[in-house]
């Protein structure tokens, strides 16, 4: 079982593609969707915010959204952008879509290797746990150098959870 699924996961690669610094803005290739995302602070209030909009290879406008954030860091907003954005890509019907935004060679340039990988709530157990926590709290965000008093028995679960 464990030998399939690892089979199966070596099959699943996020097609992704960085390319150089575009300045302007260039047509998607025929069947494709562009969605260029931005993401924007306020120094003077804190207040952040994001937009963006699909166009297709011939340039037409097909969709735009614009949303107001609250308080958060250029980061969150710019990632807040590219998932609102590929939500409604989504939710559009939209199923061959690049993504452009001007923060995206900055993510992609640090030192590090990033992996994403599909998991069940059932195997996530601790950060479902740690999500709602913030449902019925006013704080911004809690950092735990130590699990939380409750997480022993969820931090087994996450463990000992079947594979399927």
């Amino acid at each position: 079982m464990k030998k399939a699924l690892a089979e199966r996961h070596s099959r699943l690669q996020l097609n992704t593609y960085v390319s150089w610094p575009i300045s302007r803005w260039f047509a998607p290739p025929v069947g494709w969707v562009k969605l260029n995302s931005d993401g924007a602070c306020r120094s003077v209030t804190g207040h952040s915010s994001c937009g963006g909009g699909f166009r297709n290879s011939e340039g037409v406008w097909l969709h735009g959204f614009s949303k107001f954030i609250g308080c958060c860091s250029i980061l969150e907003a710019e990632l807040w952008g590219i998932c609102m954005g590929l939500s409604l890509a989504w939710d559009r019907g939209f199923r061959c879509i690049m993504v452009e935004s001007d923060y995206i060679r900055r993510l992609c340039s640090q030192n590090w290797q990033v992996s994403f990988h599909h998991v069940l709530r059932t195997g996530n157990i601790m950060a479902d746990s740690l999500a709602k926590l913030a449902e019925s709290s006013s704080f911004d965000i809690l950092h735990f150098v130590n699990p939380p008093l409750y997480a022993d028995r969820l931090l087994q679960e996450d463990c000992s959870s079947p594979n399927v």
